[in-house]
């Protein structure tokens, strides 16, 4: 209802942002079984090339994100 009617949030999107980025580094963790480094400016994994490249997405032709 926030998008349609412009209601309030009931959490901040910063602090979604931040649950939703933790999972998905924990997400990486688990798949290649090892801790991992991260920049806490931006979240990325830092000298891990292999988990770094789970981070990004490939999107089909037509639905590319475009900021």
């Amino acid at each position: 209802e926030a998008i349609r009617k412009g209601e309030a949030l009931h959490s901040p999107i910063v602090e979604g942002n931040v649950a939703v980025t933790m999972l998905q580094i924990s997400n990486i963790a688990w798949k290649f079984h090892r801790e991992l480094r991260l920049d806490p400016a931006n979240g990325h994994v830092l000298d891990d090339s292999q988990a770094m490249g789970m981070w990004n997405r490939e999107y089909q032709k037509g639905w590319e994100v475009h900021v």
